[in-house]
């Protein structure tokens, strides 16, 4: 048919018949790129200077000298990450010279369902700075870049007290004791101000980590993964990073949610970067902005809600009849299995804070893999003490392969040896023991139970049919999911399950034709372009 492609974020463009035979929403993959690309430019083009009014506002200059000391760089230099665009600025003394970096971070509204559910940027601002407020306070031993400001959609900023007058930093040292001394929520360092520019994206502005810090643990991955001393220090890095984000019990399910009036609470959804993901990929919203849970089981069923909502709302969730009555079958085995994992005698009602989307770009590390620095908080929230795992990445592989029978011995070992240092680091801890349940037994109880592919089904977007292939139905049946065993369980997935599947069927129909017509129109318009059509 047509032999044009196009790009896609992380991945090399696209062709029609790589894209007619994609599990992922190509079509939507396309059009969130192509607004990726428009807001690039946006930002350099209209809103350059509003990005240096707000690193100036925050590094304490002069607004009147911004276009002076403040240099937006170009967007060759900008880095873009699956949620935000992050973009350098230098900051210059009087005779010109770079005294320091910034980042500014713009979310980009277009990957985290605002136009699906308005609110959802500064929802994700919001959690995301209470959670440095969080770790500034509690874990102050734990590398993590210097929140100097941040703003809302609607115009709000918020500052970092230290570059505000006496009297301001005097009175809001005596509110944040007060604060304490009442039990009141915790009063953060950051205070509202006022400037005459916005960026309507919503941003923070953070400390830029230098090279003289570390280096993202990415970037020399394929060199170093293989030594075993440099995994060794990774491992005891993280370890140590777990333990100290791990050891304050908290009383419910949920993300840090910044205030107006400074404070910080436990009250936001737990926002992890999958359920973003499902939400922004068509799902309709389980879990509401102020949703928190106090037990496990409402939470568990209402991520398992949420995936069985992308799947009616991903138009090419099924190639044919038989996919699509075993992705439903899987679906309700998952169902039933859950009750064994969520034994009451079991489960603690344990929660705390940890990383739902820790990975080899948010990781500085030195020479020699020791852990400088984390970044990216966006997506750290309390959940059970049950849910934490080893990092599936540490063999270098994904979710869908660490499991496979040609890798599983590879990362069992891994497995068993980050166990093993996070036991050593745990006995030197005296803080890492919650309710006498060290972390190591947690991670070990759950390995040997098969919780933790539990858990890795529940956080995986694309995994989870592969996952209960691989490990949680060999635990129940010697058997797979034949054709007929799956139309038999399709049946328990909704009422008149023949009709969705018609549904569907017919849904895929319209998703292959609107594919191919967005691939002749393009391959039409670069025609027209060669024959100089319209010149």
């Amino acid at each position: 048919m047509t032999t044009v492609k196009f790009p896609l974020y992380k991945r090399l463009p696209i062709g029609f018949e790589s894209a007619k035979e994609h599990e992922d929403d190509i079509i939507l993959r396309i059009r969130l790129e192509e607004v990726a690309q428009k807001l690039f430019e946006h930002l350099w083009t209209e809103r350059r200077r509003a990005i240096a009014s707000v690193a100036a506002l925050h590094a304490g200059l002069d607004p009147h000298l911004q276009d002076q000391r403040c240099v937006v760089q170009e967007p060759e230099t900008w880095i873009r990450g699956s949620f935000n665009i992050c973009i350098p600025v230098q900051i210059l003394d009087q005779d010109g010279s770079v005294t320091r970096t910034l980042l500014v971070r713009c979310p980009m509204s277009h990957k985290l369902a605002e136009a699906q559910y308005p609110g959802t940027v500064d929802e994700k601002v919001s959690t995301e700075v209470a959670t440095y407020v969080w770790m500034q306070e509690h874990c102050p031993d734990v590398r993590i870049p210097m929140l100097l400001g941040f703003g809302f959609t609607d115009g709000r900023h918020f500052t970092h007290v230290g570059g505000q007058p006496f009297y301001i930093r005097w009175a809001r040292a005596a509110w944040r004791r007060l604060h304490i001394l009442l039990r009141r929520p915790l009063l953060s360092q950051y205070v509202p101000v006022r400037s005459c520019h916005a960026l309507e994206t919503g941003y923070v502005v953070l400390e830029y980590i230098e090279p003289t810090i570390g280096r993202m643990l990415s970037m020399t991955w394929q060199k170093h993964h293989n030594d075993a001393g440099h995994r060794r220090n990774l491992f005891r890095g993280l370890s140590r990073l777990m333990l100290t984000v791990g050891r304050v019990p908290l009383p419910r399910i949920g993300s840090w949610r910044f205030h107006d009036d400074g404070t910080i609470t436990l009250s936001n959804r737990p926002l992890t970067c999958n359920l973003v993901m499902l939400e922004n990929n068509g799902a309709s919203r389980v879990i509401q902005p102020n949703d928190t849970y106090t037990r496990m089981e409402p939470y568990v069923w209402d991520v398992l809600k949420l995936h069985e909502r992308h799947f009616r709302a991903q138009p090419n969730a099924a190639f044919d009849e038989d996919d699509c009555q075993y992705q439903m079958a899987v679906q309700v085995a998952l169902r039933a299995v859950a009750y064994c994992y969520l034994d009451r005698d079991e489960r603690r009602d344990t929660f705390v804070m940890q990383f739902t989307d820790l990975h080899g770009s948010n990781i500085f590390v030195d020479d020699h893999w020791n852990v400088t620095a984390i970044i990216d908080l966006e997506w750290i929230c309390a959940r059970p003490i049950e849910m934490i795992d080893v990092p599936y990445w540490i063999t270098g592989r994904g979710i869908d392969e660490v499991g496979s029978p040609e890798h599983v011995a590879e990362y069992t070992q891994a497995r068993e040896e980050f166990i093993t240092i996070l036991r050593e680091e745990e006995q030197k801890m005296t803080t890492s023991k919650l309710h006498n349940v060290p972390f190591a037994a947690i991670l070990q109880s759950g390995w040997e139970t098969n919780l933790s592919w539990f858990v890795h089904c529940l956080d995986s977007i694309d995994g989870m049919y592969n996952l209960f292939k691989q490990h949680l139905r060999p635990e129940f049946a010697s058997f797979g999911l034949s054709p007929k065993l799956s139309f038999f369980l399709s049946k328990f997935w909704c009422k008149d399950s023949s009709k969705f599947v018609e549904d569907k069927l017919r849904q895929k129909e319209r998703y292959d034709a609107e594919m191919r017509r967005m691939f002749e129109m393009e391959d039409r318009e670069a025609g027209d372009q060669e024959n100089g059509v319209g010149a």
